[in-house]
């Protein structure tokens, strides 16, 4: 491939993943979700550690942040982009949120063949990403 298709696709993997990470507002605008969640798994939770809520708070953020700011730097054609795209689908393993959006349709949400997927899915979608830095 060329240097120009290397970073063309880089671009629609960037679209992609910002589309997907809009497309679930629950993640990014109630980081308290994550804490009731563990707490129903029997995890304790202490809700005066604020290191704790900084981190999830964080990664919230970064849900989001990530693919913006890959496909910003794509656009202008700056190498650093890549870094938000080899960052999003690991983050995204987190919230069981697959990096392609159409996945969701396709996969059923039995909780061990999703969570499976998901991880294959991102998995794959972070070392592509790692390949279309190191080769463009």
């Amino acid at each position: 491939m060329t240097h120009t298709k290397l970073i063309r696709v880089s671009q629609l993997l960037a679209l992609l993943e910002l589309a997907q990470a809009l497309s679930w507002p629950g993640i990014y605008t109630f980081p308290i979700r994550i804490l009731q969640s563990l707490e129903q798994s029997g995890i304790r939770v202490h809700y005066s550690n604020p290191g704790f809520q900084i981190l999830l708070g964080g990664f919230d953020i970064l849900f989001v942040l990530a693919p913006a700011s890959a496909l910003f730097g794509l656009l202008l054609g700056k190498r650093w982009g890549y870094a938000g795209l080899i960052v999003f689908p690991l983050v995204a393993i987190l919230y069981q949120v697959p990096v392609i959006p159409v996945v969701a349709l396709l996969i059923p949400r039995a909780r061990l063949i999703w969570f499976t997927a998901v991880v294959v899915l991102n998995i794959v979608a972070s070392i592509s990403s790692l390949w279309l830095c190191v080769a463009g």
